[in-house]
């Protein structure tokens, strides 16, 4: 049998042949392919996105009323008036439906007085404002932003402070803000949640 020379190497004929060509073919495609694939960039992965923490909720109604006093006071600002008090009307809170009830009255009460206790500001009798709700009431139907607006500015209010709340089931959101008589700027707002507990829900079942 009759070798064949191939580039000075001797390369069996027949089967042996077939094997040790087809062994060059795949040994050097697979080279090509390592010298002229691109190299690709590593690619670190993304970092796990961190959960904010929960807001903490207030434990009693008291503390809610701390919470919000805390967020109105420190937006009320300085006074424009020549006496160097700020006039303040807080309106009774209502829920999403615009309904205010005894919950309603006590938050506003409540933080209309410990505003007044800080001897900088000069807190709109409640009285006075709930006649004017009442009549506004009657003759519009409807109370919204400017109506509480123009209540404030007939009492003589330079800030007014409104506020909602709503039922999430376990818990109560309540949002306060604080707005300028008569722009109706908004210079801040804030919003604490508390734990329904027998005391709250008495309040909030008595009706207006």
């Amino acid at each position: 049998m009759k070798d064949h020379l191939i580039r000075g190497r001797k390369r069996p004929t027949g089967w042996p042949g077939f094997l040790f060509i087809a062994g060059c073919v795949v040994s050097g495609a697979f080279l090509a392919s390592c010298q002229t694939s691109p190299a690709v960039s590593y690619v670190p992965p993304k970092p796990a996105e961190i959960a904010p923490p929960e807001r903490a909720s207030a434990a009693t109604l008291d503390d809610l009323v701390q919470k919000l006093d805390s967020a109105v006071l420190g937006v009320l600002g300085a006074s424009p008036s020549a006496d160097g008090l700020l006039k303040v009307a807080v309106i009774r809170f209502t829920d999403i439906g615009g309904e205010s009830h005894a919950l309603g009255r006590y938050l506003a009460l409540k933080m209309g007085t410990d505003i007044g206790k800080v001897g900088k500001y000069i807190v709109i009798d409640p009285g006075q404002i709930h006649q004017l709700l009442r009549r506004e009431a009657i003759e519009q139907g409807i109370v919204d932003t400017r109506s509480l607006l123009e209540i404030g500015r007939k009492v003589g209010a330079d800030r007014l402070v409104v506020g909602n709340y709503t039922d999430l089931g376990s818990q109560l959101d309540v949002t306060v803000r604080v707005l300028t008589v008569p722009e109706g700027h908004n210079l801040g707002q804030a919003s604490e949640t508390v734990d329904r507990d027998a005391a709250l829900m008495n309040l909030i079942h008595v009706g207006p």
